[in-house]
């Protein structure tokens, strides 16, 4: 009913289309709704060039074997600028309503996958393009430049990044960087209500992923 008020036609004629792109993958249907689709995602990465398919290639198979032993939503991102831009999102039926779907994009500040990417950009690099003001999703996102620096040591020290209702008051998040050299070309994640993140015995989940990923890049 939403779209067919939003374009004015007729609701049979709409319900027509979206069958259509569904068919082509276009769209995909999503809870009460729809959202873009696979095919979409995968003709807008072809756009950026070679790497994104390269990392979805490396990364979709350990993605779907982490949803599928963990249950939780599984995140594959990269850092453009101060904005972590989602690559894929894996999920169920039952998952959360979240703020990451594939191509979103939000502040490296307020999630685990940017504290992930940005614990390995060097310093001078990122402040080049950080704001002056530290955007802020929920009561809880992280503000103080000190306080992200202080964050940022804790990652490289520990290899991964906690976020709890940060990006969004029903969520908590657990992240590790994806690294070639040194640099973090990606972050994976594990996502879900906050009960539900163990990072005692996810983590370590995480970190193998993440290594076979990157050997995959090789």
């Amino acid at each position: 009913m939403e779209l067919t008020r939003r374009v004015g036609m007729p609701k049979s004629t709409v319900f027509r289309l979206l069958a259509s792109l569904i068919d082509e993958q276009i769209i995909e249907r999503h809870r009460d709704g729809y959202q873009l689709g696979r095919r979409m995602h995968s003709l807008g990465q072809s756009a950026l060039g070679g790497r994104p398919a390269r990392l979805l290639d490396a990364s979709l198979p350990l993605m779907t074997e982490l949803q599928q032993s963990t249950g939780l939503i599984v995140n594959l991102a990269w850092l453009q600028g101060f904005q972590v831009v989602y690559l894929a999102t894996l999920r169920t039926r039952e998952s959360p309503i979240t703020p990451a779907s594939n191509g979103a994009q939000l502040p490296a500040n307020c999630s685990a996958l940017g504290k992930a990417l940005l614990a390995f950009v060097p310093r001078e690099k990122w402040s080049q393009f950080q704001p002056e003001v530290l955007p802020a999703l929920t009561r809880r996102s992280v503000t103080s430049a000190e306080e992200l620096d202080a964050t940022l040591e804790a990652v490289r020290r520990d290899g991964y990044a906690v976020e709890c209702q940060e990006s969004s008051p029903r969520l908590a998040c657990l992240a590790v960087p994806v690294l070639r050299q040194g640099e973090a070309v990606a972050a994976l994640s594990v996502a879900g209500p906050p009960s539900r993140i163990d990072v005692a015995s996810q983590r370590g989940m995480l970190k193998r992923a993440s290594l076979h990923i990157a050997r995959g890049l090789e």
